[in-house]
């Protein structure tokens, strides 16, 4: 055995008859912070000035939130053909 595998998780062990719980996919949000709300994190890319020789941006509040949504073999995404849109079928 290689030592990758050696070294990889140990297989999950669940008593007999319970199914295994199905694959789920992490997913970090960074949301907006209301003004009343203690951000986490401050990102500066607010525009305050929209002048082109001289752009500044203020510092706006985000928060980070982890959800986890159930993985499917058809992860990815849906098909998408422009031109649909223009045919005269």
């Amino acid at each position: 055995m290689s030592t990758r595998g050696e070294l990889g998780p140990p297989p999950w062990l669940r008593p007999p008859g319970q199914p295994q719980p199905a694959p789920t996919i992490r997913l970090d949000l960074l949301i907006d912070c209301a003004p009343d709300q203690d951000p986490g994190v401050t990102q500066r890319d607010e525009p305050v000035s929209f002048d082109p020789r001289h752009r500044r941006y203020g510092a706006r509040g985000i928060t980070s939130l982890a959800v986890h949504l159930p993985a499917t073999e058809a992860a990815g995404p849906p098909p998408h053909d422009p031109i649909t849109a223009l045919r005269n079928d």
